[in-house]
């Protein structure tokens, strides 16, 4: 009696290793690839960030703008380039809009 269930623990035992033995395997077979497969960015490159745009659409009165340094605020008129501000000295109207 002692001795089967000895045995059936030291059974189980073994299967447990194995199985941990196989997932380290697989993980440091995954690890291995990842150092070794090559970048294919240029020399000097760190990382590749890509933006994609969804929608492009003209602005609006009321729709807010961010800068390239973080200020947001709310766009209150739009000008259409044929516009031209009469208070300018030498103002010339804008070709397109």
């Amino acid at each position: 009696m002692k001795d089967e269930d000895a045995s059936e623990a030291i059974e189980r035992a073994q299967k447990q290793i194995q199985a941990h033995e196989k997932e380290f395997e697989r993980r440091f077979a995954d690890k291995r690839g990842k150092i070794t497969a090559g970048d294919d960015l240029a020399p000097g490159v760190l990382i590749m960030v890509k933006v994609f745009l969804a929608v492009k659409r003209r602005i609006q009165p009321g729709d807010k703008m961010a800068g390239r340094h973080g200020n947001q605020g709310v766009g209150l008129q739009t000008w259409c380039r044929s516009r031209t501000c009469r208070t300018w000295p030498r103002a010339r109207p804008w070709t397109s809009c």
